[in-house]
């Protein structure tokens, strides 16, 4: 897999140039998260086959999401979130963090949901 960043992408046009890529892979591309992705996290959140997986398995409220998604888009010393694009036609298909980033230990835990 090809990494890409965002100065790969930079002749492509205004819809490309609109979103901030952290990562482009062959088939995905890793970027900030937006406010526009509220209602498709909330939904995702929300849902019985993604709520199964996670450790906090209540439902959770807009506001919380919106609150959590504000949050996740200011860079954090011990967490980095990304929204998952499918790169072929730009469809935001899950989520991806990390979480409890030891730099010294150079440790951390992963989080992905498609």
């Amino acid at each position: 897999m090809s990494n890409r960043t965002e100065r790969d992408f930079a002749e492509n046009g205004p819809q490309t140039s609109r979103r901030r890529f952290m990562i482009a892979g062959e088939h995905v591309i890793l970027r900030a998260f937006e406010r526009e992705d509220a209602e498709r996290c909330y939904r995702w959140i929300n849902d019985p086959n993604v709520v199964r997986t996670l450790k906090n398995r209540y439902p959770i409220a807009f506001q919380n999401e919106i609150e959590w998604l504000e949050g996740a888009m200011h860079a954090s010393p011990t967490e980095r979130h990304f929204a998952i694009e499918r790169r072929d036609d730009r469809t935001h298909i899950g989520n991806a963090s990390i979480h409890d980033i030891d730099w010294v230990s150079q440790t951390a835990w992963f989080g992905l949901f498609i």
